[in-house]
C-alpha cells in the first residue's frame, strides 16, 4: 500500500470486511469490525474464498460480488467511504477468481478481472461510478483464473489458471503477452499439468 494509512481485511464472502487506521506515527489508532456492514453490503456476496485487490493511488478497494464488483471507495484518513456495484463484468454462474490493479494507471483505477470461465476484462476508471468506465473482454481460453500479474507496463501481464489438462499452446496453465493480448504465448515450458 503507498502511504500506510489504512488497511483492508476480508474474511469470506463480502462478509467480515474490517478497516483498521493508523497515525502519522504509524500506530494503529482504530478497527472498525463492522465496516461492510456499515456500508450495507450482504453478508452472503461474493465467493467463500473471495478475491479482492486495493489501489491505494485511489485509496479503493475491489472484490468479488457474483456477476458483479464491489468497489468502496474513499478510504484514506479522513475520507467518508462509499460502495456501489460494477454491473455485468460477468453473467450466469461466471464470477471473479482473480482480480489486479495496475500500478502504472495513478490518476484512476484499471482493475483487471479474472473469470471462472478463463476470460480476462479490463476496467477502467473503476473507481468511478459517472458513465465513464468501460469493461473490454482482453482474453479468454479454456480453465479458471488464478491470478493475474502486471509487469513494467500495463501491456506486460502474466496470466495463471489452476485447472489440470490446459497445456497446449493455445491453452496453457501460464500465459504470457507482451502487447495487452493482441497476442499471446504459453509459458508452461516442461512445467507439470498441475494448477497454478
Amino acid at each position: 500500500q503507498v502511504g500506510g494509512e489504512f488497511y483492508i481485511t476480508n474474511y469470506v464472502y463480502n462478509d467480515r470486511i474490517v478497516r483498521g487506521v493508523f497515525d502519522i506515527n504509524g500506530n494503529l489508532t482504530s478497527v472498525d469490525y463492522n465496516f461492510g456492514d456499515n456500508l450495507g453490503i450482504p453478508n452472503d456476496e461474493g465467493s467463500f474464498i473471495n478475491p479482492g485487490a486495493l489501489d491505494s493511488n485511489q485509496n479503493v478497494y475491489f472484490s468479488n460480488a457474483g456477476t458483479s464488483i464491489r468497489v468502496i471507495t474513499d478510504l484514506g484518513t479522513g475520507g467518508t467511504p462509499t460502495t456501489f456495484l460494477i454491473p455485468g463484468v460477468a453473467a450466469g454462474g461466471d464470477y471473479a477468481t482473480a482480480l489486479e490493479v495496475s500500478r502504472h494507471t495513478t490518476d484512476t483505477s484499471t482493475l483487471f478481472v479474472g473469470l471462472s470461465s478463463g476470460e480476462v476484462k479490463k476496467i477502467t476508471n473503476a473507481n468511478k461510478n459517472d458513465g465513464s468506465r468501460t469493461i473490454t473482454s482482453v482474453y479468454n481460453q479454456v480453465g479458471s483464473v488464478s491470478d493475474i500479474h502486471i509487469g513494467n507496463t500495463e501491456q506486460d501481464i502474466y496470466v495463471t489458471y489452476y485447472n489440470y489438462g490446459i497445456n497446449s499452446a493455445a491453452n496453457s496453465n501460464i500465459r504470457y503477452t507482451n502487447d495487452g493480448f493482441l497476442s499471446s504465448s504459453s509459458r508452461e515450458g516442461n512445467f507439470p499439468d498441475i494448477p497454478v
